[in-house]
This record gives C-alpha cells, sequence and structure tokens, in this order.
C-alpha cells in the first residue's frame, strides 16, 4: 500500500439519465500550512513546491475522470482533457530540439482547439519527467532539476505561476521589453501548463482541483528567488483556508484519469486576465485549477510516470 494513498471507494454520480458509480481514493495530499512567523522569499523557496517544509498532509478524496472527461471544460473547471495525436516518439523527448521545434507546434495546435481566437502563443519552457514520486514528506526534497527524465513528479499542492507571475517568467524568457509589450497591448492573457504522459501513466498520476471549489481564502501567492536571481511568483495552497491541521476539513473536489495514455493531454490554466479574479478582487473568482501528482495504491513497482508539461501565455 502507497504512503499517500490509503484506501478506495465508489460514489454515485448523475451522468445524463444514469445513475454510474464514480470511482473514488482517498488519497494524502501535501498542502501549505503558513509558518507562525512568515519568511522572506529565498532560492530555497521550491522546497514549498517539492519538499516538506511548512506542510499539512491532508486526507482527500480523489474521482476518476474517465469515461466522463467530456464533462470538464477549462474556462467552468480550469481543466480540460482533450483526444491528441503527436508525431513526436518517447525518444524524442531527450532532445530540447525536437521538443522545440516538433512539439511546440503541435501543442499550439491543441491550445487553438480551445481558443480559436488566439493571436499569439509564448512558449515559457517545458519540463520532462521521470523519476519516483517522493512518498515521504519528512525528508527533504531530492534535486528537481537533473537532466535527462530525473525530474520527480511534484507532490505538493500549487498552482505554476499567478498572473504577475506569468509576465515575470515571460520577461525571463524573451526579455523585459516582450512582457511590457503584451501587457499594453490590453488583451485577455492566459497562461497554461499542457501535460502529457510519454507512455501509459501505471503509477503516480496527476490530479486536479475543479476552481469552483477553491476560494480566495485558499490561495497564498509564493514570492520566488531562483538562483539565478531572477524572480517570479507563483501559488501554494491551503486546504480550505486553514491555518491550523486542525481546521475545518478540506472541501476541494479533485480529479484524475485513470490509465492516462499520451493522447489523453490534459490542460490546466494557471492564470487568466480576463477571468481569475481573485488576484485582483477581495472574494473573486478562482478561475485557475491546483494539482498535484499522488502515488496509487500497489503500484510502487510499477514503470516510472514518464510525462512532459510545456508552460506557455496566450494572447487573445
Amino acid at each position: 500500500m502507497s504512503q499517500t494513498a490509503t484506501q478506495t471507494s465508489t460514489s454515485s454520480k448523475v451522468h445524463g439519465s444514469l445513475a454510474v458509480e464514480a470511482p473514488e481514493l482517498r488519497v494524502k495530499l501535501a498542502y501549505y500550512l503558513p509558518p507562525e512567523v512568515p519568511r522572506a522569499p529565498s532560492i530555497y523557496d521550491l522546497e514549498l513546491i517539492n519538499g516538506s517544509r511548512d506542510q499539512d498532509i491532508v486526507d482527500v478524496a480523489m474521482h476518476d475522470v474517465r469515461g466522463r472527461e467530456d464533462d470538464f471544460k477549462i474556462d467552468t473547471h480550469g481543466f480540460q482533457y482533450l483526444k491528441v495525436n503527436s508525431a513526436m516518439v518517447k525518444e524524442d523527448f531527450d532532445y530540447d530540439e525536437r521538443i522545440e521545434e516538433k512539439y511546440f507546434p503541435e501543442v499550439e495546435e491543441w491550445i487553438r482547439r480551445l481558443y480559436p481566437q488566439t493571436t499569439k502563443i509564448h512558449h515559457l519552457g517545458h519540463i520532462v519527467r521521470g523519476a519516483v514520486l517522493q512518498t515521504d514528506f519528512t525528508k527533504p526534497a531530492p534535486a528537481w532539476n537533473m537532466p535527462n527524465r530525473g525530474i520527480a513528479p511534484a507532490p505538493r499542492v500549487h498552482i505554476d505561476f499567478t498572473r504577475e507571475g506569468g509576465f515575470l517568467v515571460l520577461a525571463q524568457a524573451f526579455g523585459q521589453g516582450l512582457s511590457d509589450e503584451v501587457r499594453a497591448r490590453g488583451k485577455r492573457v492566459l497562461c497554461f501548463s499542457v501535460w502529457r504522459p510519454l507512455t501509459t501513466v501505471r503509477r503516480d498520476p496527476l490530479g486536479v482541483v475543479d476552481c469552483n471549489s477553491v476560494h480566495e481564502a485558499d490561495l497564498v501567492k509564493l514570492a520566488r528567488i531562483f538562483p539565478d536571481g531572477a524572480r517570479g511568483e507563483n501559488v501554494v495552497v491551503k486546504a480550505n483556508g486553514r491555518t491550523l491541521p486542525s481546521s475545518r476539513p478540506c472541501g476541494h473536489k479533485w480529479h484524475y484519469m485513470s490509465g492516462q495514455t499520451p493522447q489523453d493531454l490534459l490542460i490546466i490554466k494557471t492564470s487568466d486576465t480576463g477571468d481569475c479574479d481573485w488576484e485582483t478582487i477581495p472574494g473573486g473568482r478562482v478561475g485557475s485549477s491546483p494539482h498535484a501528482s499522488f502515488a496509487l495504491p500497489g503500484t510502487e513497482k510499477e514503470p516510472i510516470r514518464e510525462s512532459i508539461e510545456v508552460r506557455c501565455i496566450i494572447e487573445l
């Protein structure tokens, strides 16, 4: 039995006119627990995403979307699954130049399926993962930037970028001038993580939260300082606004896809200037989806999960 998945059950769900059984897992996820004394940003803040610092281990229900994936839409729920085909084979993802030359255009095509009115797409980079998920939250985080698929899945509940964080990373990737131009154009700007397994997922799947179950009080903006001195801003997540482990239970609605294949693309919204008004309006809607990887019971000897995520900003 995995350390982070404890039991399985089912719950009845009305799907169309039929009542069907929606598979449910009980899993433990690492949420954020604010320290009593606030800390200044440092280059070690990645520990809040991948490591054991300031953690709140929470038992949640994880629901399988398999067979009902079309029920979830990105502007309604903060994530969406798409059926896709890629000309890339698994070995191609060992080479950054192939990813940029061959895979990025495919990603753009998939994004335009959701947002055909897109005028510009800016790629912020990619991460290829292929290491064992850390499930012992008492240990320090392993190195996250090892080459050749050495990056492990991220177990901490998080959102990749705030709205400002997206512009900061855009400036890092393409220069401050372009970031300023995108701001000045005043168009709707969205940031995504485009996530796809390289082989069928047998262990350590990625879970996503229905953004309608998330409230402003659950989210904490995290100012980041990277080792090269560049700055960023992403989001760590509290379990329904709680500041103590004994506070009210978490009500976030978690979902994942069982047996996710390379044809099952997942697009996660991380920020949206036209929708995620929680960043500017107290109590505003959260349109982004927190997410985290988790362990499945009995899969410890299955092949390591291999996946790629491409992060990008689009202008509408």
